[in-house]
């Protein structure tokens, strides 16, 4: 179908000619591209303009998102085939970690905690990942304990996770005041929009209701402010925090 005199693949050629000369392609690709049109505007989409947007990662997201629907199990079968077949600290951790994608959250925690006896005995990630799973496990002391052991070692590692996690340990403890401090210490260091909504929620459920409707205002004002999309990202917490209001509402 020819636009302006000139063939559609030849229009696209020079869309793809004009992505390379603003994106400080190699100049070969000009050469390809007009010798020949078709093939070569099919070469350069796939070998440089699909990788240079979003819609690669949303096509590899989308894949594993339809991976988990038609068959929930397959990470755990292989990361567990894997860690049997080599049972090296990486593939158990890879294993742990599908098991806690899976809810099996106890058996996690083993898996993470095994990891940390060889060489991976000071891995900050791997602390990290056994205190998330020990705090999914119910299981508060170890979740301080992981996390006291990352705070010797680099105060600074994930501070804002660190802090929010430990806030949710001290809360499951039922200590809400040292819950309230951290989730408070969370947010004034962190500035994070996360952590804003983590403080509101543990206010609104402990009662503090002056705390949280002031909370509850910076974040309305945050969202009138944030795209589409951070809103997304938020969509789930933002969802509890909701859950949370109605709970008050209806008593």
């Amino acid at each position: 179908m020819p636009i302006f005199g000139l063939g559609i693949h030849v229009v696209i050629a020079i869309f793809f000619a004009i992505h390379a000369i603003r994106n400080n392609q190699n100049m070969y690709w000009l050469l390809i591209l007009f010798m020949f049109p078709l093939f070569g505007s099919i070469v350069y989409f796939f070998t440089v303009f699909m990788p240079s947007t979003r819609i690669e990662s949303k096509t590899r997201e989308f894949t594993q998102q339809a991976i988990k629907v038609i068959d929930p199990t397959k990470e755990l079968r292989d990361a567990k085939a894997n860690f049997e077949f080599t049972p090296t600290a990486q593939n158990q951790a890879r294993y742990a970690n599908a098991l806690l994608n899976s809810g099996q959250n106890q058996e996690a925690l083993e898996n993470f905690e095994n990891c940390l006896k060889g060489v991976f005995s000071n891995d900050l990630n791997i602390m990290f990942s056994a205190a998330n799973a020990a705090l999914l496990a119910n299981n508060a002391p170890k979740v301080i304990y992981y996390l006291d052991k990352i705070n010797e070692i680099d105060p600074n590692f994930r501070y804002e996770l660190c802090y929010l996690t430990r806030a949710k340990a001290l809360n499951l403890l039922g200590d809400k005041d040292a819950a309230s401090a951290a989730f408070k210490a969370a947010y004034d260091k962190a500035k994070s929009f996360e952590a804003l909504i983590e403080y509101t929620i543990h206010a609104f459920s402990i009662g503090d209701f002056d705390t949280a409707r002031a909370l509850k205002q910076e974040i309305d004002m945050a969202l009138s402010r944030q795209t589409k999309h951070a809103k997304q990202i938020n969509a789930e917490s933002l969802k509890r925090l909701q859950s949370e209001i109605q709970k008050i509402r209806g008593n």
